[in-house]
C-alpha cells in the first residue's frame, strides 16, 4: 500500500499535514487488521512527509493548523501503538503455549518409551 504526498511549494505545508493524517488514518486501520507490513510501509512515508514540514522555511505561518494535525496524528499513533502491544501479547501468550504443548508432547513420548 503506498499513499504519496502531493504537496510541493508554498501553500504545500496544509496538504502535507493532511496527508499526513491521511498516512496515520491509514496506519491505524491496517494496525486494526494485523497488517503490521503496511504499518512499518506507511511509517516510511509519514517519517518523509514529517521532514519536509519541519524543514519548510514558512512552517510558522501554518504552525496552527500543522500543531492540530499532529495532535490528531499523535492520538491516532497512541491507537497504533496499543494495537500492537496487544498484539504481541497475543503473539507471546501464543508461543508460550506452543512450549507448554511441547513440553506435554515430550513428557508424553518419554513416558510411552519407558
Amino acid at each position: 500500500m503506498e499513499i504519496k504526498s502531493s504537496a510541493s511549494g508554498g501553500n504545500g505545508l496544509r496538504e502535507q499535514a493532511e496527508a499526513l493524517l491521511a498516512l496515520t488514518r491509514s496506519m491505524a486501520a491496517a494496525a486494526d487488521e494485523q497488517k503490521w507490513d503496511v504499518v512499518a510501509e506507511l511509517e516510511g512515508q509519514r517519517r518523509a512527509i514529517v521532514s519536509e514540514i519541519f524543514g519548510t522555511p514558512s512552517f510558522q505561518q501554518d504552525a496552527g493548523r500543522i500543531a492540530a494535525c499532529l495532535r490528531e496524528v499523535l492520538t491516532f499513533d497512541r491507537r497504533i501503538i496499543d494495537q500492537g502491544e496487544a498484539g504481541l501479547r497475543e503473539l507471546t501468550d501464543k508461543l508460550a503455549g506452543f512450549g507448554q504443548s511441547r513440553r506435554v508432547q515430550d513428557a508424553y513420548q518419554d513416558a510411552a518409551a519407558d
